[in-house]
């Protein structure tokens, strides 16, 4: 940002192990595989990487951010394996022919099982209105 903080792309500031924000003053930083950040060949800062016991209490929040819904309970740790990447951008972990093909099979289902229940009601109608007369 304008003040040298490392921020997130809607503008969240990143912190370090001590939970202070990151500044990056200098030309030329580079983030090495355990988190630490080197800036102009000088260490200036360590992310704070964390894990998580029960990662089911992690919640995706609207501003992009994982929430921890028992900060008690499951309190953050070091990872066994730290895997920071410079340079990558991070891929789907969704085949999206194999999602395509599963929700076609699913929306084909519930077709199917819509005129199930549409037949059924139409039987049952005319048992009620047709079976009754004499």
């Amino acid at each position: 940002n304008a003040t040298g903080e490392l921020v997130t792309l809607m503008g969240k500031r990143v912190l370090d192990e001590g939970g202070n924000p990151i500044k990056i003053e200098g030309e030329n930083a580079q983030f090495m595989e355990d988190g630490a950040i080197f800036v102009d060949g000088k260490k200036t800062g360590q992310l704070a990487i964390v894990d998580f016991d029960n990662t089911k209490a992690l919640q995706y929040g609207t501003d992009g951010l994982f929430h921890n819904s028992d900060p008690v309970g499951n309190a953050p740790h070091p990872p066994e394996i730290k895997g920071v990447r410079q340079g990558f951008l991070e891929g789907s972990n969704v085949d999206p022919i194999a999602v395509m093909v599963s929700m076609m099979t699913e929306y084909r289902n519930y077709e199917a099982d819509q005129k199930a229940l549409k037949a059924e009601d139409e039987t049952l109608g005319r048992a009620v209105n047709e079976v009754g007369k004499v």
